[in-house]
């Protein structure tokens, strides 16, 4: 059966930041962002919905990064977390 033409999927992902960068600013891909911590593309996904990991912003359809000074944000957080 065809679904209707304005239909939402359900398992619509949620939208992201789109935002011009800044002069100077530095952005990580989600696979570097994998490399740095050494984790699964699930695991940061789920830091992101659960332990407020810093959200992807959206260039285009195709290319997504997370600015590298929130990242770095992120981390002070988690270490002052831990002490």
């Amino acid at each position: 059966m065809p679904t209707a033409p304005n239909a939402v999927s359900a398992a619509a992902p949620t939208p992201l930041r789109r935002q011009p960068p800044g002069p100077g600013q530095v952005f990580l891909s989600i696979p570097q962002i994998c490399q740095r911590y050494a984790v699964h593309r699930a695991t940061v996904y789920r830091w992101m919905d659960g332990r407020g990991f810093p959200r992807p912003v959206q260039f285009s359809t195709s290319c997504v990064r997370v600015p590298l000074a929130e990242v770095e944000q992120w981390e002070a957080e988690q270490q002052q977390g831990r002490g």
